[in-house]
Order: structure tokens, then sequence, then C-alpha cells
């Protein structure tokens, strides 16, 4: 049998190197589903309507409260784990920076190291650097450790200036982000 999943419910998992789904059997078996033999039309409105208002009633299923499967609120981000794609943990999200103009999320601010905070630093990740995988039940970014170590960061009482243009230009650079 093949059941057509909306793409937003499949989560990549760079650990296996393939795509997860995250959903009990009973909802899989109960979806629409056809075979190689009944293939259905794709261009018949009728069937894909069906498909999107079965997945459509179970958006909210299983999750947090303040929380959509396509939203999440930014408490629920900071403090996330960071890991590597080996799992290792790297550090925790800290917090997020948002783009005024676009409402993006532009860069997640990655604490790393030190102990209770002491020895601490930041280092500003481009947001499109971070997948989240539901396994590990954290953000999996694909850097090693030493290229985190050299990486933009500061110190907790050192916040850099955000509005100077060439801090950016510094972060974008070191991680070859192309917008």
């Amino acid at each position: 049998k093949y059941y057509p999943l909306p793409w937003t419910r499949l989560t990549y998992d760079t650990r296996m190197g393939s795509y997860v789904v995250d959903l009990d059997r009973s909802k899989l078996e109960n979806a629409p589903s056809f075979t190689s033999a009944d293939a259905p039309n794709w261009s018949e409105r009728s069937y894909a309507a069906r498909i999107d208002e079965y997945w459509r009633n179970d958006r909210t299923g299983g999750l947090a409260v303040g929380e959509t499967d396509r939203l999440s609120s930014s408490d629920k981000v900071e403090g996330t784990p960071v890991y590597n794609p080996k799992g290792e943990r790297l550090g925790k999200v800290h917090h997020l920076m948002i783009d005024k103009y676009t409402g993006q999320v532009a860069y997640a601010v990655m604490s790393f190291g030190g102990f209770l905070g002491i020895g601490e630093k930041y280092n500003p990740l481009p947001w499109k650097m971070l997948a989240y995988d539901t396994r590990l039940g954290g953000y999996v970014v694909d850097i090693d450790r030493s290229k985190l170590e050299n990486a933009p960061s500061f110190a907790s009482g050192d916040a850099p200036d955000w509005s100077d243009r060439s801090y950016t230009a510094r972060i974008e650079e070191y991680w070859l982000v192309i917008y």
C-alpha cells in the first residue's frame, strides 16, 4: 500500500540519512491509500481534497500547547539542544534573532561551552543551517566542534551590535550563507 502524506509530516533524520514520519500506526492505517494496481488520478481534485481533509483534521494531534504542525513558540525553541550529525550535543539554542521587516528568524544564537554559565560563549548560526530532528528532540547542524569553536561569537556580557552590518556580514561570510 502507498500512503500519500503532506510534505510537512516528513522530517529528515540526518543520522539515518532518510525521512521519518512521526505518527502512530493506527493513524497511518486509517489514512487514504492506494496500491500500484489502483493508482489514483492525481488530477482529480476530489482525491487530493480527501487526502488534505484527512491530514488537516489531525494537525494538532500530539502537539504541545502553543504549537501547531508548522509553528512553535519561541520559548519552546529557546533551550532546545543542538547536535551535530553524529548526534553529539554541541550546545543549546539560547535565543533567536528575528528580522523585523520579514518576520523571519535570521539567527539562532547558540550557547556553547562553559559550565553553569561561566565561560559560556554564544554563536549566532544562520537559522537556515538548523534542521529539527524529532528523534533527538533537538536541532542538527552539519558542523564539527572545531568549526564552531572558531566561529564568530560573543560572551554573555559582551553582546554584539546587531545593527552593524559588518558584524552580520562576518557571520554570513564565515558560514558561507548566500542570500
